[in-house]
């Protein structure tokens, strides 16, 4: 298929956990991909930046976050997503119940990382620490790994 597919990453204010999923997904995607990423928020105010400790933290990886503008999940963004990838089991239970359609296109990011008991949830380091961020970095770049690799393997 020639055209792109969006996977779209969804947390809470989408100011840390799913714009830093969305951004380096993008980074660890190789050339010519038809994915794509998007990222929302259930609770998420329009136009806020990215953390600066997830800017900072992404930085670190090599990946971009200055110029993220968070924005709410809306039924568009649902409806034109591939997939939809949750950050906790009650945000995926939150996007069940508001969008029933997403169901069968709706996933934990945490649940494409092997070596994690399910269902895991990426937890939020918003008002933590840089050393919280990078553990939440460094969960959700294992778990892009193995999204790409599904995703790669089911397309």
């Amino acid at each position: 298929m020639s055209q792109s597919r969006v996977i779209l990453f969804v947390c809470t204010g989408n100011t840390c956990r799913s714009p830093m999923a969305e951004s380096l997904f993008r980074m660890m995607l190789p050339q010519g991909t038809m994915w794509r990423a998007a990222s929302a928020g259930l609770a998420a105010r329009p136009g806020l930046p990215a953390s600066p400790e997830a800017i900072q933290v992404l930085a670190e990886a090599g990946a971009e976050l200055r110029q993220h503008g968070s924005r709410p999940v809306t039924h568009d963004l649902i409806r034109d997503a591939y997939a939809v990838i949750a950050m906790t089991p009650s945000q995926a239970d939150q996007l069940a119940w508001r969008f029933p359609p997403v169901q069968d296109r709706l996933f934990l990011l945490r649940a494409f990382d092997p070596d994690v008991p399910q269902p895991a949830a990426i937890d939020d380091p918003f008002g933590g620490t840089l050393d919280d961020y990078r553990r939440c970095r460094d969960i959700i770049r294992e778990a892009v790994r193995g999204l790409i690799i599904y995703l790669n393997k089911t397309a």
